[in-house]
C-alpha cells in the first residue's frame, strides 16, 4: 500500500503503528494512516526543541546531594 500521507521526513503509517504498539495500543492500517498528519505535526514541534538553547531554560527540578545524610550523621 502506498503512503499518500507520508511527510517530508518520511513518517509512515507503519511507523505510527509501531509507536502505538510500543505504547500498548493496537491500530489498524486505516486508523494509523489517518493519524500520520497529526503525528507529523507533533514530531515537527519536537524537532523545534533542538533550536532552544538550554542555557536560557530553567531546570524542571534540582537534585541536591548536600541535603542527604547517612544514618547516624549528626
Amino acid at each position: 500500500m502506498s503512503e499518500p500521507t507520508a511527510t517530508r521526513r518520511g513518517l509512515t503509517s507503519a511507523q505510527v503503528r509501531a509507536l502505538a504498539a510500543a505504547a500498548g495500543v493496537d491500530l489498524d492500517e486505516g486508523r494509523a494512516a489517518t493519524l500520520v498528519p497529526q503525528a507529523a505535526q507533533h514530531f515537527a514541534l519536537l524537532r523545534e526543541l533542538d533550536a532552544v538553547d538550554p542555557q536560557d531554560a530553567e531546570p524542571a527540578g534540582e537534585f541536591r546531594l548536600d541535603a542527604w545524610r547517612r544514618f547516624g550523621d549528626a
